[in-house]
């Protein structure tokens, strides 16, 4: 939803730096892999 745009935009921008981190978060690879699976 609309609501949601927000929240997926901060996040959008927060995944490069997740993918190339040398030490991967497991809550962010989480949300990651939920942001990427994730259908409007």
């Amino acid at each position: 939803g609309v609501e949601g745009a927000p929240f997926r935009a901060r996040l959008a921008v927060q995944i490069p730096k997740v993918i190339t981190s040398p030490k991967p978060n497991p809550i962010m690879m989480a949300i990651k892999t939920s942001f990427l699976t994730q259908t409007e």
